[in-house]
């Protein structure tokens, strides 16, 4: 679904708590919400009599005539959902002052770059503006956001039956019971401008266990969020965008935890319509407390929930938490459902306060950056033993420089005259092979694929 800013959109509601509103008309001189479109997102502002307000991104259903306050933005309780009492409140659609685009009047710079150029107000564009002017080609600090690189598992389904795995590259999967969740990349395309999406689906319902976790994940390189500055003072906002498509309506969860998982942040998003792709956003401030690593180590994980139990579920989601959780009460939890199935693609993960255009890199450079963290090396040896039992070593480069030393194994090997070869532990930028003779006066040949593995 698309983002629709339309004039003159006003209505009432009378709708209590912290949940989707239910819209109750508007007044001469003003249009509904419903010109935004079924589905479709749009800014939103909510005022109580009271004096209670809330802005943000909210999405319309036109069944029920409801807006889903999806993201908020700020608000008079300290940027987070506002608990409404009773009472009539006005509904508007409004550009909030950090999604706008201002020269101020003291700017006497003609860069882009300078702090001066943009009001206080538009940090958060202007974060977005310095990108686009300095060229940077990381804006996506999600990794295969698009489901492009698939080194481990093609794009057959398969059955999670270990505590946690990687189907495509950089994505992790964590299923605490085998047998009951799959994962695939299918490649067909998604309709929303991706070529490959992942998708997870029940293959055996469950009750959930208070110490159950079904997810997919993607732990981020601390070189790589440094600039969010996340544990002190000045840390910055974090938007995440996707595009998803669940078998289910209803409300999910996402993520944000440090390496020690002792910092965490749960946040929801809203499907509206079943089997139909829909867009997300959620911003979010970041972390001004806890321990945050900025090194080769995790920086910062993303996770999308599938289901979890009571031991990681919070009542207080959208702010920082000090503990271990990844759902909010009262949301849905797929994984108790057979066959549901939740499809995503396109993520992206940047710094500030603005959803950018998902960035493409070519699949090369996809690559390459994923074989930071794994990849597979093509070794072919060849020599002459002059004896029996005499050894022959060849080195094995690596086309990327890894994240640290990799664990090292061999996928597949086609032997000569070999009677052992095995692969050395190496470091970031290669490792050796051992190669033992068959007998005296033989030649011997090896060709094989050697795996290489620093995922974070």
């Amino acid at each position: 679904m698309a983002f629709v800013i339309k004039d003159r959109v006003f209505e009432y509601t009378t709708t209590t708590g912290t949940g989707t509103l239910t819209l109750a008309g508007t007044k001469s001189g003003y249009q509904q919400f419903a010109t935004v479109g079924d589905g479709n997102t749009t800014y939103y502002t909510i005022v109580a009599e009271n004096g209670d307000w809330e802005s943000g991104i909210g999405t319309y259903t036109s069944s029920g005539t409801t807006l889903a306050r999806t993201t908020v933005l700020s608000s008079s309780n300290n940027n987070n959902l506002v608990n409404f009492a009773a009472g009539t409140k006005e509904v508007f659609s409004s550009q909030p002052a950090g999604r706008a685009v201002a020269v101020d009047t003291l700017a006497t710079s003609t860069s882009l770059g300078t702090s001066n150029l943009l009001a206080p107000s538009q940090n958060a564009v202007k974060g977005y503006v310095d990108s686009k002017v300095e060229g940077s080609p990381f804006r996506n600090r999600i990794m295969n956001g698009d489901f492009l690189i698939n080194q481990r598992r093609g794009f057959d389904a398969r059955t999670l039956t270990a505590p946690g795995e990687y189907n495509a590259d950089r994505w992790f999967h964590s299923a605490s019971q085998s047998n009951k969740m799959s994962s695939q990349v299918i490649n067909g395309g998604s309709a929303v401008g991706s070529k490959n999406y992942l998708r997870m689906k029940t293959v055996s319902a469950i009750t959930l266990g208070s110490s159950d976790v079904f997810s997919i994940e993607q732990s981020i390189e601390g070189f790589n969020v440094q600039d969010f500055s996340l544990g002190t003072a000045e840390a910055t906002q974090i938007t995440l965008s996707f595009w998803v498509r669940a078998s289910q309506t209803g409300t999910y969860n996402v993520a944000f935890r440090n390496d020690g998982n002792n910092r965490s942040y749960v946040t929801t998003y809203t499907i509206s319509t079943a089997n139909a792709w829909e867009y997300k956003t959620i911003t979010i401030n970041g972390d001004t407390s806890g321990t945050w690593k900025n090194d080769e180590n995790i920086g910062l994980k993303v996770y999308f929930d599938f289901g979890s139990g009571s031991t990681f579920t919070t009542a207080s989601p959208n702010t920082w938490l000090a503990g271990n959780f990844v759902k909010s009460t009262g949301t849905n939890s797929l994984i108790t459902t057979l066959n549901a199935t939740l499809d995503i693609t396109l993520v992206q993960l940047e710094k500030g306060g603005v959803a950018t255009p998902f960035e493409y890199i070519h699949v090369a450079d996809s690559l390459a950056r994923c074989e930071r963290y794994y990849q597979k090396c093509y070794a072919n040896t060849r020599g002459y033993a002059p004896g029996p039992s005499n050894e022959m070593e060849s080195a094995v480069p690596l086309r990327v420089l890894m994240r640290a030393t990799p664990t090292t194994s061999l996928l597949l090997g086609i032997r000569g005259n070999v009677s052992s070869v095995s692969i050395l532990g190496g470091n970031i930028l290669g490792a050796r092979h051992v190669l033992t003779s068959a007998g005296a006066g033989d030649t011997y040949a090896l060709q094989e694929i050697a795996v290489f593995d620093a995922e974070l």
